[in-house]
């Protein structure tokens, strides 16, 4: 189910996503490129505290994404 998700972002003829050119940016798919580049660190004074933790921590739990530090 993960490998078919990962594979609809990135089918560049559905552009789900918010750039097209993350493998010329060298990531190997597009969801590698949004939490690593575009994700990055939250801006702490637009979230409600603890909420980008609690979903960082889902999908972590997930296997969907894991910090790159």
């Amino acid at each position: 189910m993960l490998n078919k998700m990962v594979a609809e972002y990135d089918d560049h003829e559905k552009h789900i996503g918010l750039v097209d050119n993350w493998e010329k940016m060298g990531f190997q798919h597009y969801l590698d490129w949004f939490y690593t580049k575009w994700m990055d660190e939250p801006i702490v004074e637009k979230v409600a505290t603890g909420k980008v933790l609690e979903f960082q921590e889902r999908i972590m739990k997930s296997g969907f994404w894991w910090p790159t530090e």
